[in-house]
Protein backbone atom coordinates (compact mmCIF):
# COMPACT_ATOMS: atom_id res chain seq x y z
CA UNK A 1 0.00 0.00 0.00
CA UNK A 2 2.98 2.19 0.63
CA UNK A 3 4.72 1.53 -2.35
CA UNK A 4 1.70 2.77 -4.61
CA UNK A 5 0.50 5.90 -2.22
CA UNK A 6 4.53 6.57 -2.81
CA UNK A 7 4.31 5.66 -6.75
CA UNK A 8 1.39 7.94 -7.37
CA UNK A 9 2.42 10.88 -5.24
CA UNK A 10 5.62 10.76 -7.38
CA UNK A 11 3.65 10.74 -10.56
CA UNK A 12 1.51 13.54 -9.10
CA UNK A 13 4.46 15.61 -8.46
CA UNK A 14 6.01 14.81 -11.78
CA UNK A 15 2.48 15.86 -13.48
CA UNK A 16 2.99 19.39 -11.27
CA UNK A 17 6.12 20.19 -12.36
CA UNK A 18 5.87 19.38 -15.88
CA UNK A 19 2.76 21.76 -15.80
CA UNK A 20 4.02 24.07 -14.46
CA UNK A 21 7.05 23.91 -16.86
CA UNK A 22 5.10 24.46 -19.19
CA UNK A 23 2.37 27.41 -18.30
CA UNK A 24 5.54 29.19 -17.53
CA UNK A 25 7.20 29.12 -21.18
CA UNK A 26 3.46 29.45 -22.79
CA UNK A 27 3.54 32.62 -20.36
CA UNK A 28 7.26 33.51 -21.37
CA UNK A 29 5.99 33.74 -25.16
CA UNK A 30 3.75 35.54 -24.40
CA UNK A 31 5.33 38.49 -22.82
CA UNK A 32 8.07 38.41 -25.46
CA UNK A 33 5.73 38.63 -28.38
CA UNK A 34 4.17 41.83 -26.43
CA UNK A 35 7.35 43.11 -26.21
CA UNK A 36 8.14 42.72 -29.84
CA UNK A 37 4.84 44.29 -30.29
CA UNK A 38 5.32 47.04 -28.61
CA UNK A 39 8.78 47.67 -30.24
CA UNK A 40 6.96 47.59 -33.94
CA UNK A 41 4.32 50.48 -32.77
CA UNK A 42 3.83 53.02 -35.50
CA UNK A 43 2.57 56.57 -34.35
CA UNK A 44 0.02 58.03 -36.65
CA UNK A 45 -0.99 61.62 -36.39
CA UNK A 46 -5.09 62.92 -37.12
CA UNK A 47 -6.45 65.82 -36.99
CA UNK A 48 -9.89 65.23 -35.74
CA UNK A 49 -13.50 66.96 -35.37
CA UNK A 50 -14.35 66.81 -31.71
CA UNK A 51 -17.45 65.02 -32.36
CA UNK A 52 -14.79 62.08 -33.37
CA UNK A 53 -12.79 61.95 -30.21
CA UNK A 54 -15.31 59.93 -27.98
CA UNK A 55 -14.78 57.24 -30.17
CA UNK A 56 -11.32 57.82 -31.58
CA UNK A 57 -10.30 57.29 -27.49
CA UNK A 58 -12.21 54.58 -26.60
CA UNK A 59 -10.14 51.99 -24.77
CA UNK A 60 -10.71 49.50 -27.18
CA UNK A 61 -10.20 51.02 -30.52
CA UNK A 62 -6.98 51.92 -28.80
CA UNK A 63 -6.15 48.20 -27.89
CA UNK A 64 -7.52 46.79 -31.39
CA UNK A 65 -4.99 49.78 -33.16
CA UNK A 66 -2.56 48.87 -30.62
CA UNK A 67 -2.64 45.03 -31.51
CA UNK A 68 -2.60 45.62 -35.16
CA UNK A 69 0.74 48.10 -34.50
CA UNK A 70 -0.73 51.57 -34.55
CA UNK A 71 -0.85 53.84 -31.24
CA UNK A 72 -2.98 57.64 -32.51
CA UNK A 73 -1.49 61.02 -31.51
CA UNK A 74 -4.84 63.24 -31.89
CA UNK A 75 -5.79 66.38 -32.44
CA UNK A 76 -8.86 68.58 -32.53
CA UNK A 77 -10.21 71.10 -34.69
CA UNK A 78 -13.46 72.13 -36.12
CA UNK A 79 -14.60 70.37 -38.73
CA UNK A 80 -14.85 73.40 -40.99
CA UNK A 81 -11.48 74.25 -39.62
CA UNK A 82 -9.72 71.15 -40.34
CA UNK A 83 -9.16 71.90 -44.12
CA UNK A 84 -7.86 75.41 -43.66
CA UNK A 85 -5.13 74.66 -41.61
CA UNK A 86 -1.91 75.64 -42.64
CA UNK A 87 -0.14 73.04 -40.92
CA UNK A 88 -2.11 69.77 -42.43
CA UNK A 89 1.11 68.42 -43.54
CA UNK A 90 2.19 67.89 -40.32
CA UNK A 91 -0.86 64.59 -39.53
CA UNK A 92 -1.12 61.89 -41.42
CA UNK A 93 -4.86 61.69 -41.61
CA UNK A 94 -7.73 64.40 -41.00
CA UNK A 95 -11.66 63.16 -39.77
CA UNK A 96 -13.86 66.00 -39.94
CA UNK A 97 -17.73 64.85 -39.33
CA UNK A 98 -19.54 65.84 -42.38
CA UNK A 99 -19.26 65.19 -46.27
CA UNK A 100 -18.59 68.44 -47.27
CA UNK A 101 -15.39 69.06 -44.81
CA UNK A 102 -14.28 65.92 -45.83
CA UNK A 103 -14.60 66.67 -49.30
CA UNK A 104 -12.91 69.93 -49.24
CA UNK A 105 -10.01 68.47 -47.29
CA UNK A 106 -9.46 66.05 -49.89
CA UNK A 107 -9.16 68.40 -52.59
CA UNK A 108 -6.58 70.83 -50.28
CA UNK A 109 -4.62 68.04 -49.02
CA UNK A 110 -4.37 66.14 -52.72
CA UNK A 111 -5.45 62.76 -51.13
CA UNK A 112 -7.16 59.58 -52.82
Amino acid sequence: MKRILGLALSLLLLAGVGAGIHYSSRDKQASDAAARAERNVQVVKGLIGSEKEAFLGDPRVAGVLRKHGFVLELAKAGSREISSRPDLKNFDFGYPAGAPAAVRLQQVSGAR
